[in-house]
């Protein structure tokens, strides 16, 4: 679906809500929530506009949480930071990470799950387990901290390359650069659309729960975080979210990173 028809649809869901009580738009009280360059989840397109079915959700869940909000691209590591600082304050990204603990709250609710995946040609070995990296020809995302799972994985650096992109990395092993690709599901699959020849398997070997993150410099941290996580379940109960749902996903995609500052 494309971007006008959702916000279409978002309109119909705000009027809903309006009738029921009447607040004027720009009386919201206004929530700067950052995203990565991951798409076709989120992104910026042509225009300069944040999209992708992550940012309509967002959009929609906290506007009727009662929510305005203002978009910024940002690479993950200065996600990290300004969530801490309270430069921001929302993030649709991953629970749980050490480098947030204590600085943010996070909902029950999960929109989507993080999956990261060993890519390899048909034939090659499957690989379910981080540890199974080690000693492999192997090829990362130049930039990615791969939310720290390799910190205690000793890769070889006589076989491990790094690609510039999700492009490059494609390329590279098309041409039998490396046996495993380490990549997040989804920019691999809308990628590979490009790749007809390019016949890559792969299997999850780490996975985390994402949510919506909240900085704790936010005054009301914890209310945000309880509005938009009633907000999303009643939108998913009600079937109003299921346009954005991917039936490879649970409830709704993987997230990853851009590269770091």
């Amino acid at each position: 679906m494309t971007a006008a028809p959702v916000r279409r649809l978002i309109c119909f869901w705000l009027a809903g809500v309006l009738l029921a009580g009447p607040v004027a738009a720009k009386s919201l009280p206004e929530l700067r929530v950052g995203y990565i360059e991951f798409p076709p989840f989120n992104y910026t397109d042509e225009s300069g506009e944040p999209a992708g079915p992550w940012v309509d959700m967002t959009e929609a869940v906290a506007e009727m949480a009662g929510y305005a909000v203002k978009w910024k691209s940002l690479p993950i590591a200065r996600v990290y930071r300004y969530l801490a600082q309270g430069n921001i304050d929302l993030w649709l990204g991953v629970a749980d990470l050490p480098v947030l603990k204590d600085k943010v709250v996070e909902s029950a609710s999960s929109p989507m799950t993080i999956r990261l995946m060993a890519f390899h040609k048909k034939g090659v070995p499957d690989i379910t387990s981080v540890s199974e990296l080690e000693g492999k020809r192997l090829l990362l995302i130049a930039g990615f901290t791969y939310l720290n799972v390799l910190d205690n994985v000793d890769l070889d650096p006589e076989k491990t390359a790094a690609a510039p992109n999700h492009h490059a990395a494609l390329t590279m092993m098309q041409l039998g650069r490396a046996d495993y690709l380490l990549d997040y599901d989804e920019p691999v699959y809308a990628e590979q659309q490009k790749f007809p020849e390019l016949a890559l398997e792969g299997a999850p070997i780490y996975q985390l729960r994402g949510a919506f993150v909240v900085s704790r410099q936010h005054p009301d941290a914890q209310r945000v975080v309880d509005r938009l996580d009633a907000v999303y379940q009643s939108l998913i109960a009600s079937g109003q979210l299921r346009h954005l749902q991917h039936d490879r996903l649970a409830p709704l995609a993987e997230h990853p990173e851009t590269p770091e500052d």
